[in-house]
């Protein structure tokens, strides 16, 4: 398939973004890693194929845009993984008061 033109996105950025939430956000969670821990060279082959790639022009610009990505998706990763660790420590309260009411 041909890259896409800037004719063909509105908004290039958000296009490129979209494939990267895409592509990667299901490898992170399947190999339950931390999406700072890729790498954009090893990330490269997963995004090249997809036409959304070429709607950035530059690759400085692509590499930038991944950076953002990468630092927006790891904040939300770090809240998550704050608000699950906050769910289960109250789950184990009730969990202890229900056990001491049977009691």
């Amino acid at each position: 398939q041909a890259p896409l033109s800037l004719a063909e996105v509105d908004d290039p950025a958000a296009a490129f973004t979209a494939l990267l939430t895409e592509k990667l956000r299901a490898a992170v969670e399947a190999d339950h890693r931390k999406v700072s821990s890729l790498e954009w060279e090893a990330v490269l082959p997963q995004l090249v194929v997809d036409r959304r790639y070429g709607a950035v022009k530059s690759m400085a610009q692509r590499r930038a845009l991944f950076g953002e990505w990468q630092h927006e998706m790891g904040s939300a990763d770090s809240e998550l993984r704050q608000r699950l660790r906050r769910e289960r420590k109250e789950a184990r309260r009730e969990a202890r008061r229900a056990f001491a009411e049977m009691l």
